[in-house]
């Protein structure tokens, strides 16, 4: 009884340590898995419950990185990437997307990219706004 006790417990660590920082969003019927590894982040635009890193239709950035997607009405992704020195990776292959980074610290760039953030704002589109580092999720449908 008591192996059967301390079988248990483990079970259950490794289950909380494997499920420990990845969470769930749902945005315009979409649920979003944000899933902080030690390889990096990983956001999927579903339900992802895999054990290992995900093969198809995600994005991957580093762990201090942040993120803004909106979601177009064609169902199309506009990303702002905010991670200056970090790259990022997006492999969406059945969803469009428009990946738009702030990889300059001119302030015209900087004036050009929250433009567009404005503009995405102004038409009331959804989005989900992902800050890694401090695992900060902010949505609207």
């Amino acid at each position: 009884m008591k192996k059967l006790i301390i079988i248990a417990s483990i079970i259950c660590c490794l289950l909380t340590a494997l499920f420990q920082y990845r969470n769930f969003y749902k945005v315009n019927n979409l649920v979003f898995t944000v899933w902080k590894s030690n390889k990096g982040c990983y956001i999927t635009p579903y339900c992802f419950l895999g054990f290992s890193i995900p093969q198809k239709d995600y994005i991957h950035l580093s762990n201090n990185g942040n993120i803004l997607i909106y979601m177009n009405k064609d169902s199309s992704f506009l990303i702002f990437d905010d991670c200056m020195t970090d790259s990022i990776e997006c492999s969406l292959k059945t969803y469009n997307f428009h990946l738009i980074r702030r990889n300059d610290q001119s302030l015209e760039t900087l004036h050009q990219w929250e433009a567009q953030i404005d503009s995405c704002k102004n038409k009331g589109l959804s989005y989900i706004n992902i800050d890694v580092r401090n695992m900060k999720v902010d949505t609207r449908e």
